[in-house]
């Protein structure tokens, strides 16, 4: 429920999100009370984030409407992270079947599961901040 958005008003009325188009890409943003989040916070927060996203969950379809939102998966494929005055990106490389770290200077592979990301992060207190999800294509139903 929400409120009535013209001035003056007071009224509760219901409020719809939903997709007008289906962007390809959703982002996250993750926010920390200081530059400086303890390891403690950083595992806390890291097993809240899932590497993928069930769209339909975050936008559902208006109820008056005869069509419902199917599931649509979004996987993440980046994370730009901060730690001690120094970002740094992971990115998901399907060349490489795995994750890798990238700052100004270097290129290091993680491992090959969002897990490996959660421990580099923890490990060397990479505090997350934008979370990058790609949409995946909605495979046809078949029947048999």
């Amino acid at each position: 429920m929400g409120r009535c958005q013209r001035t003056g008003c007071e009224k509760e009325t219901t409020v719809f999100r939903h997709l007008v188009n289906k962007p390809t890409v959703y982002s996250l943003v993750v926010v920390f009370g200081s530059g400086a989040a303890s390891k403690e916070e950083l595992s806390r927060t890291l097993a809240a984030v899932d590497d993928e996203l069930d769209v339909a969950q975050i936008y559902t379809a208006d109820p008056t409407s005869r069509t419902d939102l199917p599931p649509r998966r979004a996987v993440l494929k980046h994370i730009t992270a901060f730690a001690l005055a120094h970002y740094v990106a992971f990115t998901w490389s399907d060349l490489a079947g795995e994750w890798l770290l990238r700052d100004d200077t270097m290129c290091r592979r993680v491992g090959p599961t969002f897990e490996h990301v959660k421990a580099k992060c923890v490990a060397n207190r990479y505090q997350p901040g934008l979370l990058f999800y790609e949409a995946q294509p909605v495979l046809p139903v078949t029947r048999t």
